[in-house]
């Protein structure tokens, strides 16, 4: 339709009564499964850069953006905020991190004042309102990095979390590479995706309620149809 942004489908007879642009609700009787895919957007630097080579230019930027609102007005419910800003999804943090080092990690809410203190951190100051560096050009995003007194070898940190079958000395690695990941924030995250995935009850019977396990199983990894569909779960409509 000239003048208009929205845009006609032509549905196959076949579908019709079945398909429909899915929305933040369900639209005749279609339920909605919002499975996480462990992943989402975010915003990538280029550390070689000025004035992102900075932490504190990335921290100023993660403090300025409502996380919440961002996902909800880009992928409405399937835009979920998360909480911890560790390079991990919030599903894993439970599992994987360790509980006395996450109540130290930042979680950078949205706040204009902490956001202008660490600009400054990072010699910047205001004028006509505009930022400007007294600084130069940074540099590249190393695997070794300096943290407080300490030199974290990211590289090693993320081989050893996949090496043997101690979970106690994983987690203890991944938990540092998150750590890591949270003060410097080498990129920063906006918001998590979740599926969007109609459950055709019309033709399908054994969909799980809402909150089941199966519904962890990433929608791109091991898609909860999928291995319903192999176990037997779900089954054609008589």
């Amino acid at each position: 339709m000239e003048g208009s942004s929205q845009r006609g489908y032509r549905i196959p007879a076949h579908w019709r009564g079945c398909v429909w642009p899915v929305c933040d609700r369900p639209r005749q009787g279609i339920r909605i499964i919002r499975a996480p895919t462990y992943g989402g957007p975010s915003l990538y630097f280029n550390n070689d850069t000025a004035p992102f080579d900075k932490k504190e230019v990335r921290q100023a930027i993660a403090y300025s953006i409502k996380r919440d609102e961002n996902g909800k007005v880009s992928l409405g419910d399937s835009g979920v905020n998360h909480k911890y800003m560790i390079g991990l999804s919030d599903n894993l943090v439970d599992q994987w991190i360790e509980k006395d080092a996450l109540t130290k990690m930042n979680i950078y809410e949205y706040d204009l004042g902490k956001a202008e203190k660490a600009l400054e951190t990072a010699s910047f100051m205001f004028a006509n309102n505009y930022l400007e560096s007294t600084t130069g050009k940074g540099m590249n995003f190393p695997m070794k990095q300096k943290v407080g007194d300490k030199e974290i070898d990211l590289q090693a940190l993320i081989v050893d979390a996949a090496v043997g079958l101690d979970e106690s000395k994983q987690k203890a690695n991944i938990t540092a590479v998150a750590a890591v990941f949270n003060d410097l924030l080498p990129i920063v995250p906006l918001w998590e995706r979740y599926g969007n995935n109609p459950a055709l009850d019309k033709r399908v019977t054994g969909y799980p309620a809402d909150g089941d396990p199966i519904y962890k199983n990433a929608v791109y990894g091991d898609n909860f149809v999928v291995m319903m569909i192999l176990d037997g779960t779900l089954k054609p409509k008589a």
